[in-house]
């Protein structure tokens, strides 16, 4: 992920530098904390999630709890982002999206319910949507934790190459 900034308010905004794949079934919450305890030097903000469905942009239930079980002392506003399946296929035929069609970010709302919309920007969005369309035409394989359990050791975790490519995005 590029450099994505995401204001949970008025008053604060939260940089986010790496999103880190962590299953590509339904979550479960041990699994979760088990790849937040790998990722301990990390500071964790939120969840993200896509549905296999082109046009479906509403989060599943599973993300909403999994988002929902981040809100701890130390993460007080956890933020869902929502990956935008027609933005991202935009960007795959060449067509540059704004971040609003890309991603979606969500917050709580003053009722305490994941349906408040918050301010997003991808810094950068050409170089992010290069590298993307890169890693796409080299059929670039990204192993999340759940592969790293049930595979070989060829799935490191968290991802090597998934690393390169944030840093070819970032320049």
């Amino acid at each position: 992920m590029a450099s994505t900034v995401v204001a949970p308010s008025a008053f604060c905004a939260i940089a986010l530098h790496a999103a880190i794949p962590i299953c590509h079934s339904c979550p479960t919450l041990p699994l979760v904390e088990a790849a937040i305890g790998v990722l301990a030097e990390q500071t964790i903000v939120g969840w993200y999630t896509g549905s296999p469905q082109m046009d479906d942009i509403t989060p599943s239930a599973s993300a909403l709890r999994m988002v929902e079980s981040l809100e701890t002392s130390n993460i007080i506003d956890p933020v869902l982002l929502i990956v935008q399946n027609r933005g991202l296929a935009a960007c795959v035929n060449g067509t540059a999206s704004p971040a609003s069609e890309l991603l979606q970010a969500i917050g709580k709302d003053n009722t305490m319910q994941w349906t408040k919309h918050l301010s997003l920007n991808i810094e950068d969005l050409n170089k992010a949507t290069k590298a993307t369309l890169e890693a796409l035409q080299q059929k670039y394989r990204l192993d999340d934790f759940e592969d790293h359990l049930e595979g070989p050791a060829t799935a490191p975790f968290p991802d090597k190459e998934l690393a390169k490519l944030v840093s070819k995005m970032r320049g």
